[in-house]
């Protein structure tokens, strides 16, 4: 699924985890191309963009030039 949403937006790489309410954290679940050793297992729901998105339901996207 990764390697699919990095080649229809041409992005540089996808990540994709798993939402942990009990633990209020997402879950590492895999990445385009292999990040294993770069990637956080967890990313915590609090003053994170990703908790934020959980949060609200809504979308949130940039761009680096």
């Amino acid at each position: 699924m990764a390697r699919t949403i990095v080649e229809y937006f041409g992005a540089e790489v996808a990540s994709i985890r798993i939402s942990d309410p009990e633990r209020k954290e997402m879950i590492s679940y895999g990445s385009y191309p292999s990040l294993d050793e770069n990637r956080e297992e967890a990313i915590p729901f609090e003053e994170t963009i990703a908790g934020e998105v959980v949060k609200t339901r809504q979308s949130y996207g940039y761009l680096i030039f």
